[in-house]
């Protein structure tokens, strides 16, 4: 059985016992990247309906986006770096469409829908 816990004298590290191996994670963030993903497909895909699309590629995008974003969140794990180079690249490629997007339509979209950008 699987037990992990938080170690109490650090906050940063996590700790398991699996058999007779005990396994230790320094510094893992990957617990709140995973709570940030899907928050952030589940803010993306309900905006379509009300406000309109984030980005101006369209919905089947946007949906799309969130899909990829759920399973890198459920992909993420501390023995795989490679998913975290992904999850670097997909952030960051993210952040510079919304805030184009933000920038570019500022004037001609609604306010509300700069705020989404800007926030997501």
């Amino acid at each position: 059985m699987n037990n992990i816990e938080k170690d109490p004298k650090d906050t940063g590290v996590r700790s398991g016992q699996m058999g007779k191996v005990k396994i230790i994670v320094a510094h893992y963030y990957g617990d709140p990247l995973r709570r940030i993903f899907v928050a952030i497909a589940v803010i993306s895909v309900l905006v379509i309906p009300l406000w309109g699309n984030l980005l101006p590629f369209g919905t089947f995008f946007e949906l799309l986006s969130a899909l990829l974003l759920v399973l890198l969140a459920g992909l993420t794990n501390p023995h795989s770096p490679t998913v975290a180079v992904i999850n670097t690249l997909v952030s960051a490629t993210g952040a510079l469409l919304l805030e184009m997007a933000a920038i570019d339509f500022y004037h001609s979209q609604s306010f509300l829908l700069f705020a989404i950008r800007e926030t997501t």
